[in-house]
């Protein structure tokens, strides 16, 4: 017999289908812990020890580069800059004249817009006693407008300075030196277009084994911050940061990694779009970004420069060893500190736990047994889907679609600029498109409610004719027949039955009661007739007491005659309950243990239908979100979980106070955040966003004050929360419009940031393909309709 047909198994499984409830709020209520709190159940992050790195620390730099860096360095500071000043051809000029001139250049224009064209240069430093099929790039992204503090561009050009004499590289590097204000880093964009996919590279095509970039956002940088998440999920070889993190600890430069669940958040917003390392993932090249920041620009605490220089010499000396590339490139991880980090077969588990309620809910559920119920219910929510999602997503991404309809204004997102004193345009292109989908909003609504009404006018002409022909009505769910769960609940209905007699099935405590009567009436049982007829009457099955005992009058008024008169109608029902149980049984054939019945009566109710189509479209967007974008479904189940769960509950009884509590807070939260009209509704979400930051920044202070956040069990996931970045705008404050002079602080209030965000959002997945609009667009903006919508209706 198989595990499954064991008949032990498949009642172990009933009882556990009925405990689902319990069971999966058990299981959602351990997954958000878990989810919490899984950062501290952390690994050591080390070097695959296959791969034939130097030991760390191995740095040849000697006085005489540092001579070089400090020369360089006092160049570029002393230089009398006039204005218009092409830097990158000031690069080429000093590679020519102070460098050795083995060095490969190529200068190649890129065209911002239409009237605006920059320059980006590209070094080639080859290897001189290797077969250069292999190169490593290194990224120099500096800002055009510094003038002075040239802090990257002096540690490449003392880099290229090393690596044009030294004789043990295996390896080509290339080092690109581009404008870090360029939005979306269309330097590094132009560099992969011109090396991939042009034919008019005249260094040549190689393979590139690593891609490292370097940028400084303050003047006096007191860390490393290393930026490794990329676009869709995509995460660079793992080995690759470790590298890099041990030559900085090794040279007492400090590391900085962000919080973990810091880094699900920005990875499931795709926050990051602006480093360039996110355009060599996608080219399946490992990546990442390095950056010298600081909290307070400070000269005091600010890093040696030099010996930053050094670890990034040793870095790529290391890298040059290896054969090909390095081990752990198929490793999906977030890192908790620079030396250890939480693979994926800690962290993935907790989304399934969190949505276990809604999966069981839906497992366990009947409606979709009938494939009427769930066609019904899945095209229904399908065309919603279009209804709701294309036209918004359409208007605002697609330039055919705006051709076809012959807007007069182009509703496209601009790529070529980002600039506040263009906020109030951007706002208003966004306002078009929420427009567009209130209004689709709306023919949805109408859509549902005329599916609904067909649904019930069904539902009602079969209720008729099984008025006329069958002895019940209304809905019939699609029942399932077992013979196993059958005949158990059979065989405990006969030993209710039994009990209520007085009947008992211990066989020893009828032996036990017979010896008692014989040797308290031994004058009667020394007859053997007598013990002959007791006998008997034990096999026959009745019962001793009656046989025995002298009967006792009974009134009709009395307490044990009411008492047995309920015991003979409660027996009734029972063996009602047997004869319909045994015509089930019917059903099935001899060889047949599990049988569906489907009633011509079958059809569900509108509501029941569309709530669990709305957990299977939950469940499955869960799941497959989370084989490419982890964060984004962790995310998405955290915010959704609760208002499912509750939604499918809230039909069961009458009254649920609690629970419609709860969906009434959700759904005025979300209608005040997503409101895009500037009035008073907008005054209440820019107070209750100030109550949120100010309280969650005291917070921050006093956890901060007592020294709890740097205790051991403190929970990373809380302290994120109080860092306010929750509350972060999504979109960056990287500025460009026409070249011109750009202020880095503006004093912004801006009227409406949902809207803003919309657009950013619209003009990411546009410019550079991000997936997070789309998927707001078909997954988040449904199933907040059908939650409302079931509601209320």
């Amino acid at each position: 017999m198989g595990f499954s047909e064991n008949p032990k198994f498949s009642l172990l499984i009933n009882k556990l289908i009925k405990k689902s409830k319990v069971i999966g709020t058990f299981l959602s209520i351990v997954g958000v812990i878990f989810f919490l709190v899984f950062n501290k159940f952390n690994k050591n992050a080390e070097l695959d020890a296959r791969t034939f790195t130097q030991f760390v620390g191995n740095s040849v730099l000697n006085k005489k580069n540092e001579k070089f860096f400090n020369d360089t360095n006092l160049y570029f500071l002393n230089y009398k800059y006039e204005g218009n000043e092409d830097i990158i051809k000031m690069i080429y000029d000093y590679i020519n004249e102070y460098i050795s001139s083995n060095v490969q250049h190529e200068m190649v224009k890129i065209k911002i817009t239409d009237t605006i064209e920059q320059n980006i240069l590209i070094s080639n430093v080859g290897c001189k006693y290797c077969n250069n099929m292999e190169s490593l790039v290194v990224v120099i992204n500096f800002d055009f407008k510094e003038r002075k503090f040239f802090h990257s561009l002096v540690i490449g050009l003392t880099l290229i300075e090393h690596f044009s004499k030294c004789n043990y590289m295996s390896k080509d590097v290339i080092f690109l030196f581009t404008n870090k204000e360029l939005l979306y880093s269309l330097g590094i964009q132009e560099f992969i277009q011109k090396y991939f996919y042009n034919n008019t590279n005249i260094i040549g095509k190689k393979i590139i084994r690593s891609s490292t970039i370097i940028e400084f956002d303050s003047i006096y940088p007191s860390n490393i911050k290393i930026n490794y998440e990329g676009l869709n999920g995509m995460l660079p070889n793992q080995d690759l940061i470790l590298l890099l993190t041990n030559e900085l600890h090794f040279y007492s430069i400090p590391i900085k990694m962000e919080l973990t669940h810091g880094s699900i958040f920005d990875m499931a917003l795709e926050k990051n779009y602006e480093h360039g390392h996110i355009y060599f993932l996608r080219e399946n090249i490992p990546s990442f970004t390095a950056t010298g920041v600081s909290k307070v620009p400070i000269r005091s605490k600010m890093i040696n420069l030099f010996n930053l220089t050094k670890a990034l010499q040793s870095y790529l000396r290391s890298q040059s060893n290896t054969h090909e590339g390095f081990c752990h490139s198929s490793n999906f991880y977030f890192f908790n500190t620079f030396k250890r980090h939480i693979p994926i077969s800690i962290y993935c588990y907790s989304v399934y736990l969190i949505c276990a309620y809604t999966i069981m809910k839906l497992f366990k559920s009947a409606t979709f047994r009938s494939y009427v119920n769930f066609l019904t219910s899945f095209y229904t929510y399908l065309i919603t889907i279009l209804i709701i999602s294309l036209p918004i997503y359409l208007i605002s991404t697609n330039k055919k679609f705006n051709e076809l309809l012959n807007f007069k204004r182009n509703y496209i997102p601009k790529c070529q600029e980002w600039h506040p004193d263009n906020f109030n345009k951007y706002i208003k292109i966004a306002s078009i498109w929420w427009n567009v989908l209130f209004f689709s909003i709306i023919v949805a609504f109408f859509f549902n409610l005329f599916i609904s009404f067909l649904v019930n006018k069904k539902r009602k002409i079969i209720q008729q004719k099984n008025d006329k022909n069958e002895s019940f009505g209304g809905y019939k769910k699609v029942e399932r027949v077992e013979r196993i769960l059958i005949l158990e609940k059979i065989k405990q209905l006969k030993n209710e039955i039994m009990k209520r007699k007085g009947i008992t099935n211990n066989y020893n405590n009828h032996i036990k009661n017979y010896n008692n009567i014989l040797y308290t009436n031994e004058n009667i049982y020394n007859n053997k007739n007598n013990n002959n007829n007791c006998e008997n009457i034990y096999n026959n099955g009745e019962i001793k007491k009656n046989i025995l005992v002298k009967p006792k009058i009974i009134n009709s008024d009395d307490e044990d005659f009411l008492l047995e008169k309920k015991n003979s109608e409660f027996i009734k029902k029972i063996e009602k309950q047997i004869e319909i149980l045994e015509e089930k049984l019917e059903f099935l054939s001899n060889d047949e243990n599990v049988k569906y019945i489907f009633y011509n009566n079958s059809i569900a109710p509108f509501n029941t239908m569309m709530i669990y189509m709305n957990i299977f479209y939950f469940i499955l967007v869960v799941i497959l979100s989370s084989l490419y974008n982890w964060s984004y479904s962790v995310l998405f189940s955290m915010v959704l979980v609760i208002p499912i769960s509750i939604l499918n509950n809230i039909r069961k009884k009458p009254i649920r106070i609690f629970q419609r509590i709860v969906l009434s807070v959700f759904i005025l939260f979300i209608f005040i955040y997503m409101y895009p009209n500037d009035n008073h509704i907008w005054n209440l979400r820019k107070k209750l966003t100030n109550l949120l930051s100010n309280n969650l920044l005291r917070c921050c202070k006093y956890l901060d004050k007592h020294k709890i956040l740097q205790h051991k069990y403190f929970p990373e996931s809380l302290q994120f929360i109080c860092s306010n970045k929750l509350l972060d705008s999504f979109y960056v404050k990287k500025y460009f419009l026409d070249n011109l002079y750009i202020k880095f602080n503006y004093i912004l209030d801006i009227q409406n940031g949902f809207l803003l965000t919309l657009y950013n959002l619209a003009r990411n997945h546009f410019c550079i393909g991000t997936a997070t609009y789309p998927l707001i667009c078909f997954t988040l903006l449904p199933i907040l309709f059908y939650i409302a919508f079931l509601f209320f209706c």
